[in-house]
């Protein structure tokens, strides 16, 4: 039974896509490109804006665990610091 009904709402859906076609005409693939070309550009959009958020959550985690960095100090004498303090306190 229920592959009866799967099929019997495709069939549905195929009639109406072709009901479609006839009504749209020749305009129908302009219709088509359009919807496509809609839903891609939104998706783009989300993409692009779950990129910045994660950069600007690693750029927040990044300022936020070494605030020397975020004034401006180089990583090597970031590291010659931290390695001079971790031997100052082991002796």
């Amino acid at each position: 039974m229920r592959i009866f009904l799967q099929f019997g709402m495709l069939m549905v859906i195929g009639g109406l896509a072709i009901l479609l076609a006839i009504v749209l005409g020749d305009r129908g693939a302009w219709y088509f490109a359009w919807v496509l070309g809609t839903v891609v550009i939104v998706l783009i959009a989300a993409a692009a804006g779950v990129m910045l958020d994660a950069q600007d959550e690693a750029d927040g985690l990044v300022r936020a665990l070494s605030p020397r960095l975020a004034r401006g100090k180089a990583h090597d004498e970031v590291q010659a610091e931290a390695q001079a303090t971790a031997k100052a306190t082991s002796h």
